[in-house]
Protein backbone atom coordinates (compact mmCIF):
# COMPACT_ATOMS: atom_id res chain seq x y z
CA UNK A 1 0.00 0.00 0.00
CA UNK A 2 1.06 3.58 -1.32
CA UNK A 3 1.63 6.28 2.00
CA UNK A 4 -0.72 8.17 0.09
CA UNK A 5 -3.74 5.35 0.34
CA UNK A 6 -2.47 4.71 4.32
CA UNK A 7 -5.49 5.34 6.15
CA UNK A 8 -4.03 6.92 9.13
CA UNK A 9 -1.46 9.30 6.86
CA UNK A 10 -4.45 10.29 5.17
CA UNK A 11 -6.10 11.75 8.61
CA UNK A 12 -2.85 12.23 10.39
CA UNK A 13 -2.89 16.16 11.71
CA UNK A 14 -0.54 17.94 9.55
CA UNK A 15 1.49 20.15 12.57
CA UNK A 16 2.40 18.70 15.38
CA UNK A 17 0.39 18.57 18.71
CA UNK A 18 2.99 21.37 19.99
CA UNK A 19 4.87 24.07 18.19
CA UNK A 20 8.79 24.03 18.54
CA UNK A 21 10.61 27.23 18.63
CA UNK A 22 12.02 28.79 15.43
CA UNK A 23 15.74 29.79 16.95
CA UNK A 24 19.36 28.79 16.37
CA UNK A 25 21.39 28.56 12.98
CA UNK A 26 19.53 28.69 9.26
CA UNK A 27 19.68 25.00 9.06
CA UNK A 28 17.54 24.51 12.77
CA UNK A 29 14.98 27.18 11.74
CA UNK A 30 14.41 25.96 8.41
CA UNK A 31 14.30 22.41 10.20
CA UNK A 32 12.09 24.26 12.96
CA UNK A 33 9.57 26.05 10.64
CA UNK A 34 9.23 22.57 8.16
CA UNK A 35 8.61 20.83 11.53
CA UNK A 36 5.82 23.41 12.75
CA UNK A 37 4.12 23.39 9.50
CA UNK A 38 4.19 19.33 8.27
CA UNK A 39 5.34 18.08 11.69
CA UNK A 40 2.02 15.63 12.55
CA UNK A 41 2.69 13.90 9.23
CA UNK A 42 6.25 13.65 9.55
CA UNK A 43 6.07 11.83 12.77
CA UNK A 44 3.35 9.49 11.50
CA UNK A 45 5.11 8.94 8.67
CA UNK A 46 8.24 8.31 10.28
CA UNK A 47 6.56 5.48 12.54
CA UNK A 48 5.18 3.48 9.63
CA UNK A 49 8.35 3.87 7.34
CA UNK A 50 10.07 2.81 10.36
CA UNK A 51 12.47 5.71 9.99
CA UNK A 52 13.73 8.70 12.39
CA UNK A 53 11.65 11.51 12.40
CA UNK A 54 14.82 13.97 12.11
CA UNK A 55 15.90 11.89 8.93
CA UNK A 56 12.35 12.41 7.22
CA UNK A 57 12.44 16.04 7.99
CA UNK A 58 16.03 16.28 6.55
CA UNK A 59 15.60 14.77 3.51
CA UNK A 60 12.68 16.50 2.81
CA UNK A 61 14.24 19.94 3.93
CA UNK A 62 17.08 19.20 1.57
CA UNK A 63 14.92 17.98 -1.52
CA UNK A 64 12.18 20.46 -1.12
CA UNK A 65 14.03 23.26 -0.70
CA UNK A 66 11.43 24.52 1.80
CA UNK A 67 9.02 26.10 -0.62
CA UNK A 68 6.07 27.66 1.37
CA UNK A 69 2.99 25.78 0.40
CA UNK A 70 0.45 27.48 -1.47
CA UNK A 71 -2.92 25.53 -1.56
CA UNK A 72 -4.07 25.54 -5.85
CA UNK A 73 -0.85 26.48 -6.65
CA UNK A 74 1.62 24.20 -6.16
CA UNK A 75 5.34 25.32 -7.28
CA UNK A 76 5.95 23.76 -10.85
CA UNK A 77 8.47 23.58 -13.41
CA UNK A 78 7.35 23.05 -17.08
CA UNK A 79 9.88 21.03 -18.96
CA UNK A 80 9.77 21.60 -22.84
CA UNK A 81 11.63 18.41 -23.74
CA UNK A 82 9.24 16.22 -21.46
CA UNK A 83 6.38 17.69 -23.65
CA UNK A 84 8.17 16.81 -26.62
CA UNK A 85 8.35 13.60 -25.73
CA UNK A 86 5.09 13.27 -24.45
CA UNK A 87 3.19 15.14 -27.10
CA UNK A 88 5.56 17.24 -29.60
CA UNK A 89 6.79 14.20 -31.32
CA UNK A 90 3.70 13.02 -32.92
CA UNK A 91 2.54 16.73 -33.19
CA UNK A 92 6.26 18.40 -34.49
CA UNK A 93 4.59 21.77 -36.42
CA UNK A 94 2.58 22.66 -33.79
CA UNK A 95 5.15 22.11 -31.08
CA UNK A 96 8.06 24.04 -32.89
CA UNK A 97 6.56 27.08 -33.54
CA UNK A 98 5.68 27.33 -29.77
CA UNK A 99 8.56 25.97 -27.92
CA UNK A 100 11.89 25.22 -27.80
CA UNK A 101 14.85 23.41 -26.14
CA UNK A 102 18.60 22.30 -26.13
CA UNK A 103 19.39 20.18 -29.24
CA UNK A 104 16.67 20.80 -31.30
CA UNK A 105 15.65 23.04 -34.13
CA UNK A 106 19.00 24.72 -34.16
CA UNK A 107 18.80 25.40 -30.07
CA UNK A 108 22.23 25.05 -28.45
CA UNK A 109 22.82 23.47 -25.05
CA UNK A 110 21.16 19.96 -23.41
CA UNK A 111 17.67 18.62 -23.60
CA UNK A 112 17.10 20.62 -20.14
CA UNK A 113 18.50 23.95 -21.13
CA UNK A 114 17.57 27.01 -23.20
CA UNK A 115 13.79 26.07 -22.61
CA UNK A 116 11.49 29.52 -24.23
CA UNK A 117 8.04 29.76 -25.51
CA UNK A 118 6.32 32.33 -27.56
CA UNK A 119 2.12 32.28 -27.82
CA UNK A 120 2.17 33.12 -30.93
CA UNK A 121 4.06 31.63 -33.72
CA UNK A 122 6.42 34.18 -35.36
CA UNK A 123 6.37 36.52 -32.09
CA UNK A 124 9.54 36.45 -29.66
CA UNK A 125 10.65 33.74 -27.89
CA UNK A 126 10.49 34.12 -24.11
CA UNK A 127 12.03 32.92 -21.29
CA UNK A 128 9.85 31.40 -18.52
CA UNK A 129 12.09 29.47 -15.56
CA UNK A 130 12.34 31.44 -12.71
CA UNK A 131 8.78 33.12 -12.33
CA UNK A 132 5.79 30.71 -10.98
CA UNK A 133 3.54 33.47 -13.08
CA UNK A 134 4.96 32.78 -16.25
CA UNK A 135 5.72 28.60 -15.39
CA UNK A 136 1.76 28.21 -15.16
CA UNK A 137 1.24 30.51 -18.46
CA UNK A 138 2.85 27.96 -20.11
CA UNK A 139 1.26 25.28 -18.38
CA UNK A 140 -1.74 26.02 -19.21
CA UNK A 141 -1.28 27.04 -22.75
CA UNK A 142 0.59 23.91 -23.36
CA UNK A 143 -2.54 22.01 -22.44
CA UNK A 144 -4.36 23.82 -24.55
CA UNK A 145 -1.99 23.67 -27.46
CA UNK A 146 -2.55 19.81 -26.69
CA UNK A 147 -6.36 19.82 -26.46
CA UNK A 148 -6.21 18.25 -23.07
CA UNK A 149 -4.57 18.50 -19.49
CA UNK A 150 -2.67 15.34 -19.35
CA UNK A 151 0.41 15.62 -21.62
CA UNK A 152 1.32 19.13 -20.13
CA UNK A 153 0.53 17.40 -16.63
CA UNK A 154 2.99 14.93 -17.78
CA UNK A 155 5.64 17.80 -18.00
CA UNK A 156 5.82 19.71 -15.14
CA UNK A 157 8.09 18.91 -12.32
CA UNK A 158 5.78 19.85 -9.29
CA UNK A 159 5.26 20.17 -5.38
CA UNK A 160 8.23 20.91 -3.14
CA UNK A 161 9.66 17.30 -4.37
CA UNK A 162 9.24 18.33 -7.61
CA UNK A 163 7.98 15.05 -8.88
CA UNK A 164 7.69 14.76 -12.56
CA UNK A 165 4.18 14.18 -13.57
CA UNK A 166 5.15 11.17 -15.80
CA UNK A 167 6.37 9.31 -12.98
CA UNK A 168 2.70 9.54 -11.72
CA UNK A 169 2.33 6.07 -11.39
CA UNK A 170 5.12 5.46 -9.48
CA UNK A 171 3.83 7.30 -6.65
CA UNK A 172 0.61 5.73 -7.01
CA UNK A 173 -2.13 8.33 -9.33
CA UNK A 174 -3.72 6.65 -11.89
CA UNK A 175 -2.70 9.90 -14.13
CA UNK A 176 -0.55 13.04 -14.15
CA UNK A 177 -3.28 15.17 -13.67
CA UNK A 178 -4.31 13.05 -10.66
CA UNK A 179 -0.99 13.67 -9.62
CA UNK A 180 -1.31 17.86 -10.26
CA UNK A 181 -4.81 17.78 -8.62
CA UNK A 182 -3.15 16.03 -5.63
CA UNK A 183 -0.22 18.08 -4.62
CA UNK A 184 -2.82 21.27 -5.27
CA UNK A 185 -5.03 20.04 -2.99
CA UNK A 186 -3.15 19.85 0.13
CA UNK A 187 0.40 19.61 1.68
CA UNK A 188 -0.22 16.19 3.22
CA UNK A 189 -0.17 14.53 -0.75
CA UNK A 190 3.29 16.33 -1.63
CA UNK A 191 5.17 15.38 1.58
CA UNK A 192 3.62 11.49 0.82
CA UNK A 193 4.03 11.40 -2.66
CA UNK A 194 7.76 12.60 -1.67
CA UNK A 195 8.10 9.22 0.48
CA UNK A 196 5.96 7.05 -1.87
CA UNK A 197 8.71 8.02 -4.54
CA UNK A 198 11.56 7.27 -1.97
CA UNK A 199 9.96 3.85 -1.76
CA UNK A 200 9.92 3.24 -5.36
CA UNK A 201 13.58 3.23 -5.86
CA UNK A 202 14.02 1.68 -2.39
CA UNK A 203 15.87 4.41 -0.40
CA UNK A 204 14.01 4.21 2.69
CA UNK A 205 16.45 2.15 3.87
CA UNK A 206 19.49 4.79 3.57
CA UNK A 207 17.29 6.55 5.88
CA UNK A 208 17.10 3.97 8.71
CA UNK A 209 21.36 3.38 8.02
CA UNK A 210 22.05 7.58 7.35
CA UNK A 211 23.45 6.83 4.61
CA UNK A 212 22.93 10.57 3.04
CA UNK A 213 25.45 10.08 -0.01
CA UNK A 214 23.67 6.77 -1.36
CA UNK A 215 20.52 8.54 -0.88
CA UNK A 216 21.22 11.45 -2.98
CA UNK A 217 23.02 9.21 -5.36
CA UNK A 218 19.31 7.42 -6.46
CA UNK A 219 17.38 10.59 -5.59
CA UNK A 220 19.59 13.41 -7.63
CA UNK A 221 21.92 11.06 -9.60
CA UNK A 222 25.63 10.25 -9.43
CA UNK A 223 27.11 13.57 -10.41
CA UNK A 224 24.77 15.56 -7.64
CA UNK A 225 25.37 12.62 -4.86
CA UNK A 226 28.25 14.08 -2.52
CA UNK A 227 26.75 17.53 -2.56
CA UNK A 228 23.11 16.81 -1.87
CA UNK A 229 24.38 13.81 0.59
CA UNK A 230 26.18 16.66 2.65
CA UNK A 231 23.41 18.94 2.49
CA UNK A 232 21.30 16.43 3.92
CA UNK A 233 23.48 15.09 6.39
CA UNK A 234 23.57 18.87 7.50
CA UNK A 235 20.09 19.21 7.58
CA UNK A 236 20.19 16.00 9.90
CA UNK A 237 22.72 16.64 12.22
CA UNK A 238 20.99 20.10 12.93
CA UNK A 239 17.49 18.24 13.65
CA UNK A 240 19.68 15.66 16.12
CA UNK A 241 20.51 18.85 18.11
CA UNK A 242 16.66 20.17 18.44
CA UNK A 243 15.22 17.59 21.33
CA UNK A 244 12.25 17.17 18.64
CA UNK A 245 9.81 15.24 20.08
CA UNK A 246 10.47 11.53 19.59
CA UNK A 247 6.13 10.01 18.08
CA UNK A 248 5.38 7.45 20.42
CA UNK A 249 2.62 4.69 18.70
CA UNK A 250 0.29 5.88 21.65
CA UNK A 251 0.59 9.48 20.72
CA UNK A 252 -0.03 9.66 17.26
CA UNK A 253 -2.97 6.79 17.84
CA UNK A 254 -1.22 5.01 15.12
CA UNK A 255 -3.34 1.34 14.14
CA UNK A 256 0.05 -0.57 13.16
CA UNK A 257 -1.68 -4.30 13.19
CA UNK A 258 -1.05 -6.50 9.86
CA UNK A 259 -3.24 -6.82 7.54
CA UNK A 260 -4.82 -5.42 3.74
CA UNK A 261 -6.66 -2.04 4.12
CA UNK A 262 -8.82 -0.79 1.06
CA UNK A 263 -7.41 1.99 -0.18
CA UNK A 264 -9.73 5.26 -0.37
CA UNK A 265 -11.60 6.44 -3.29
CA UNK A 266 -9.62 9.01 -5.51
CA UNK A 267 -12.63 11.12 -3.85
CA UNK A 268 -11.25 10.81 -0.50
CA UNK A 269 -8.32 13.10 -0.77
CA UNK A 270 -9.55 16.30 0.96
CA UNK A 271 -7.68 19.81 1.94
CA UNK A 272 -6.93 19.82 5.09
CA UNK A 273 -8.55 21.71 8.38
CA UNK A 274 -7.46 25.10 8.23
CA UNK A 275 -6.05 25.17 4.45
CA UNK A 276 -7.20 27.77 2.05
CA UNK A 277 -6.79 28.56 -1.43
CA UNK A 278 -7.77 32.17 -0.98
CA UNK A 279 -4.64 34.97 -1.81
CA UNK A 280 -5.95 37.93 -0.59
CA UNK A 281 -3.65 39.89 1.82
CA UNK A 282 -4.21 39.45 5.34
CA UNK A 283 -4.84 42.73 7.20
CA UNK A 284 -2.19 45.66 7.48
CA UNK A 285 -0.62 46.18 10.53
CA UNK A 286 -1.85 48.72 12.73
CA UNK A 287 1.48 50.02 13.45
CA UNK A 288 2.31 50.42 9.69
CA UNK A 289 -1.32 52.67 9.52
CA UNK A 290 -0.36 54.99 12.36
CA UNK A 291 3.19 55.80 10.60
CA UNK A 292 3.47 58.94 9.03
CA UNK A 293 5.01 58.49 5.38
CA UNK A 294 8.25 59.24 5.67
CA UNK A 295 8.84 57.11 8.86
CA UNK A 296 11.72 54.80 8.38
CA UNK A 297 12.26 51.25 10.86
CA UNK A 298 15.15 50.85 10.85
CA UNK A 299 18.57 48.50 12.66
CA UNK A 300 18.42 49.80 16.39
CA UNK A 301 14.34 50.58 16.75
CA UNK A 302 12.40 48.48 19.15
CA UNK A 303 8.40 48.61 20.36
CA UNK A 304 5.57 48.13 18.58
CA UNK A 305 5.99 49.18 15.06
CA UNK A 306 9.05 46.46 15.03
CA UNK A 307 6.97 43.63 16.46
CA UNK A 308 4.23 44.34 13.79
CA UNK A 309 7.08 44.40 10.93
CA UNK A 310 8.50 40.94 12.02
CA UNK A 311 5.06 39.34 12.71
CA UNK A 312 4.39 40.30 8.80
CA UNK A 313 7.53 39.22 7.50
CA UNK A 314 7.42 35.84 9.49
CA UNK A 315 4.01 35.07 7.58
CA UNK A 316 5.71 35.07 4.34
CA UNK A 317 8.76 33.05 5.40
CA UNK A 318 11.42 36.13 5.21
CA UNK A 319 11.78 36.20 8.99
CA UNK A 320 12.45 33.27 11.37
CA UNK A 321 13.42 34.68 14.59
CA UNK A 322 11.88 35.89 18.07
CA UNK A 323 9.08 38.47 17.57
CA UNK A 324 10.72 40.16 20.17
CA UNK A 325 10.29 44.27 18.87
CA UNK A 326 14.26 44.60 18.84
CA UNK A 327 15.39 45.65 15.11
CA UNK A 328 18.95 43.48 15.01
CA UNK A 329 20.67 41.63 12.25
CA UNK A 330 18.06 38.94 11.61
CA UNK A 331 15.43 41.54 10.81
CA UNK A 332 17.49 43.74 8.75
CA UNK A 333 18.30 40.50 6.53
CA UNK A 334 14.65 39.50 6.17
CA UNK A 335 13.61 42.92 5.00
CA UNK A 336 16.80 42.62 2.42
CA UNK A 337 14.89 39.35 0.95
CA UNK A 338 11.84 41.09 0.93
CA UNK A 339 13.18 43.72 -1.04
CA UNK A 340 14.74 41.89 -3.05
CA UNK A 341 11.75 39.57 -4.17
CA UNK A 342 9.42 42.59 -4.37
CA UNK A 343 11.45 44.72 -6.96
CA UNK A 344 12.52 47.23 -4.94
CA UNK A 345 15.38 49.24 -3.44
CA UNK A 346 17.58 47.09 -0.97
CA UNK A 347 19.07 48.72 1.97
CA UNK A 348 17.74 46.79 5.15
CA UNK A 349 15.39 49.56 5.93
CA UNK A 350 11.40 49.53 6.07
CA UNK A 351 10.33 52.63 4.61
CA UNK A 352 6.84 53.88 3.25
CA UNK A 353 7.72 52.09 -0.14
CA UNK A 354 8.67 48.54 1.64
CA UNK A 355 6.05 48.81 4.33
CA UNK A 356 3.41 49.41 1.31
CA UNK A 357 4.80 46.77 -0.38
CA UNK A 358 4.63 44.43 2.85
CA UNK A 359 1.23 45.48 3.76
CA UNK A 360 -0.68 44.24 0.20
CA UNK A 361 1.83 41.44 -0.15
CA UNK A 362 -0.12 37.74 -0.47
CA UNK A 363 0.90 34.14 -0.03
CA UNK A 364 0.49 34.02 -3.91
CA UNK A 365 3.20 36.96 -4.24
CA UNK A 366 5.22 35.79 -2.35
CA UNK A 367 5.39 32.16 -4.13
CA UNK A 368 6.29 33.64 -7.35
CA UNK A 369 8.74 36.47 -5.91
CA UNK A 370 10.84 33.44 -4.31
CA UNK A 371 11.35 31.89 -7.60
CA UNK A 372 11.34 34.70 -9.43
CA UNK A 373 13.92 36.70 -7.88
CA UNK A 374 16.74 33.31 -7.92
CA UNK A 375 18.93 32.56 -10.32
CA UNK A 376 19.68 28.71 -11.07
CA UNK A 377 22.42 27.73 -8.38
CA UNK A 378 24.19 24.26 -9.36
CA UNK A 379 27.37 22.66 -8.00
CA UNK A 380 30.21 21.18 -10.05
CA UNK A 381 32.55 20.63 -7.79
CA UNK A 382 32.32 17.06 -6.91
CA UNK A 383 35.72 16.52 -8.23
CA UNK A 384 37.15 19.03 -6.25
CA UNK A 385 39.13 19.11 -2.85
CA UNK A 386 36.69 21.98 -1.75
CA UNK A 387 33.47 19.53 -2.36
CA UNK A 388 31.19 20.35 0.17
CA UNK A 389 27.87 22.62 -0.56
CA UNK A 390 28.18 26.41 0.78
CA UNK A 391 26.15 27.42 3.72
CA UNK A 392 22.27 28.35 2.99
CA UNK A 393 22.62 31.92 3.14
CA UNK A 394 26.26 32.10 1.19
CA UNK A 395 23.76 30.24 -2.13
CA UNK A 396 20.65 32.48 -1.40
CA UNK A 397 22.90 35.80 -1.40
CA UNK A 398 24.83 34.37 -4.71
CA UNK A 399 21.36 33.33 -6.19
CA UNK A 400 19.71 36.67 -5.71
CA UNK A 401 22.63 38.84 -6.67
CA UNK A 402 23.18 36.55 -10.23
CA UNK A 403 19.49 37.40 -10.44
CA UNK A 404 19.86 41.04 -9.36
CA UNK A 405 22.69 41.60 -12.21
CA UNK A 406 21.78 39.96 -14.91
CA UNK A 407 17.71 39.25 -14.50
CA UNK A 408 16.44 36.00 -15.09
CA UNK A 409 17.82 33.16 -17.48
CA UNK A 410 21.81 32.89 -16.35
CA UNK A 411 22.85 29.98 -14.33
CA UNK A 412 25.46 29.80 -11.20
CA UNK A 413 27.95 26.99 -11.67
CA UNK A 414 30.01 26.22 -8.20
CA UNK A 415 32.73 24.89 -9.41
CA UNK A 416 34.88 25.28 -6.05
CA UNK A 417 32.67 24.77 -2.65
CA UNK A 418 33.58 23.97 1.22
CA UNK A 419 35.88 22.24 2.60
CA UNK A 420 37.21 20.58 6.19
CA UNK A 421 38.10 23.73 8.60
CA UNK A 422 41.45 23.79 9.88
CA UNK A 423 42.29 21.53 12.14
CA UNK A 424 40.06 19.08 10.90
CA UNK A 425 40.16 15.90 9.06
CA UNK A 426 40.01 15.78 5.52
CA UNK A 427 41.54 17.32 2.51
CA UNK A 428 41.50 21.12 2.47
CA UNK A 429 43.53 23.76 0.60
CA UNK A 430 45.49 26.47 2.19
CA UNK A 431 42.82 28.98 2.48
CA UNK A 432 40.77 29.32 5.05
CA UNK A 433 37.25 31.38 3.50
CA UNK A 434 36.55 27.82 2.27
CA UNK A 435 35.97 26.52 5.37
CA UNK A 436 33.18 24.60 6.78
CA UNK A 437 32.00 25.70 10.53
CA UNK A 438 29.30 22.94 10.85
CA UNK A 439 26.93 24.58 8.18
CA UNK A 440 28.30 24.11 4.87
CA UNK A 441 31.65 26.07 2.98
CA UNK A 442 31.86 30.10 3.50
CA UNK A 443 33.34 30.65 0.48
CA UNK A 444 32.68 29.68 -3.55
CA UNK A 445 33.92 29.97 -6.91
CA UNK A 446 32.03 30.43 -9.79
CA UNK A 447 31.41 30.68 -13.07
CA UNK A 448 27.80 32.66 -14.37
CA UNK A 449 26.71 31.45 -17.69
CA UNK A 450 24.24 33.13 -19.59
CA UNK A 451 21.21 32.38 -21.04
CA UNK A 452 23.14 30.98 -24.64
CA UNK A 453 25.43 28.85 -22.43
CA UNK A 454 28.48 31.93 -22.41
CA UNK A 455 30.67 31.94 -19.87
CA UNK A 456 30.58 35.38 -18.50
CA UNK A 457 33.88 37.15 -18.39
CA UNK A 458 35.61 40.68 -18.29
CA UNK A 459 33.48 43.80 -16.99
CA UNK A 460 30.85 41.47 -17.42
CA UNK A 461 31.46 39.62 -14.74
CA UNK A 462 32.36 42.30 -12.60
CA UNK A 463 29.97 43.62 -12.38
CA UNK A 464 28.84 41.02 -10.23
CA UNK A 465 32.03 41.77 -8.03
CA UNK A 466 31.19 45.48 -7.94
CA UNK A 467 27.45 44.31 -6.70
CA UNK A 468 28.68 41.91 -4.35
CA UNK A 469 30.80 44.36 -2.62
CA UNK A 470 28.60 47.10 -2.40
CA UNK A 471 25.76 44.99 -0.67
CA UNK A 472 28.24 43.96 1.61
CA UNK A 473 27.77 40.83 1.22
CA UNK A 474 31.56 39.42 1.35
CA UNK A 475 34.42 39.05 -0.10
CA UNK A 476 35.23 38.74 -3.83
CA UNK A 477 38.27 37.99 -6.15
CA UNK A 478 38.77 37.73 -9.82
CA UNK A 479 39.34 36.46 -12.47
CA UNK A 480 40.25 33.13 -12.27
CA UNK A 481 41.20 31.48 -16.20
CA UNK A 482 38.48 32.44 -17.90
CA UNK A 483 35.60 33.55 -15.69
CA UNK A 484 36.40 32.17 -12.27
CA UNK A 485 34.84 34.26 -9.56
CA UNK A 486 35.54 33.74 -5.96
CA UNK A 487 32.61 35.18 -3.65
CA UNK A 488 32.49 34.82 0.50
CA UNK A 489 30.54 35.89 3.34
CA UNK A 490 33.43 37.32 5.29
CA UNK A 491 31.92 40.63 5.94
CA UNK A 492 35.53 41.28 7.99
CA UNK A 493 38.19 39.42 6.31
CA UNK A 494 40.42 36.46 7.95
CA UNK A 495 43.69 37.56 9.27
CA UNK A 496 45.68 38.79 6.54
CA UNK A 497 43.39 39.00 3.66
CA UNK A 498 41.47 41.99 1.97
CA UNK A 499 37.98 42.42 1.04
CA UNK A 500 38.74 42.33 -2.94
CA UNK A 501 41.83 41.09 -4.86
CA UNK A 502 42.62 40.25 -8.34
CA UNK A 503 44.25 37.28 -10.06
CA UNK A 504 47.35 37.11 -12.77
CA UNK A 505 44.45 36.29 -15.87
CA UNK A 506 43.14 39.43 -14.82
CA UNK A 507 46.25 41.32 -14.22
CA UNK A 508 47.12 40.35 -17.73
CA UNK A 509 43.93 41.59 -20.02
CA UNK A 510 43.30 45.02 -21.32
CA UNK A 511 40.39 45.44 -19.64
CA UNK A 512 41.76 44.47 -15.96
CA UNK A 513 42.43 48.15 -14.88
CA UNK A 514 38.65 48.65 -15.49
CA UNK A 515 37.55 45.85 -13.34
CA UNK A 516 39.96 46.60 -10.23
CA UNK A 517 38.29 50.21 -10.38
CA UNK A 518 34.73 48.40 -10.29
CA UNK A 519 36.09 46.66 -7.67
CA UNK A 520 37.04 49.28 -5.59
CA UNK A 521 33.76 51.28 -6.47
CA UNK A 522 31.93 48.79 -5.25
CA UNK A 523 34.21 48.25 -1.59
CA UNK A 524 32.65 52.08 -1.60
CA UNK A 525 29.22 51.25 -1.82
CA UNK A 526 28.62 51.82 -5.38
CA UNK A 527 26.81 49.26 -7.22
CA UNK A 528 27.40 48.75 -10.82
CA UNK A 529 25.71 50.94 -13.96
CA UNK A 530 22.51 49.01 -15.28
CA UNK A 531 22.00 46.32 -13.05
CA UNK A 532 18.46 44.66 -12.85
CA UNK A 533 17.39 46.51 -9.73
Amino acid sequence: MSFKDDPILSTAPLPPPAQIPVMGSPLKRDIATTYNRVGGLMSALATKAGIPVEGALAVWQAESGGFPYTQGRPVLRFENHVFFDEWGDNNAGAFDQHFQFGGRAGVPGKRWQNHRWRPSPGGAWQTFHGSQAKEYNVFQFAQTLAGGPEPGCQAVSCGGPQILGRNHAVVGYASAKALFDAMALSERWEVCAFFDFCRSKHIIDEIKNEDWEGFAYYYNGAGNSVVYGQKIENYYNAALDMNIPAPGVAVLGLALAPGPVAPPAPQALMPDAGASAAVTPTAAPAAFAAMNNDDVIERGDKGAEVSALQKRLSEFGYYKGALDGLFGGGTEIAVMDFQRDALIHVDGRAGPETLAKLSSWTLSTAADAKTQGRADVVYKNQHSIRNRPCTANLEMKLSTAVYDVYGPGCQAQIYSGGQPRKGMPGKRTGSIRHDDYGEGGRALDAWIINEEGRRLTGPELGKLGQYWLALKYGGCGLEMAVGGIHLDEWETPPLGGGMYWTYPYLNSQAWGDKVRRMLADGSKGSKPKFYKL
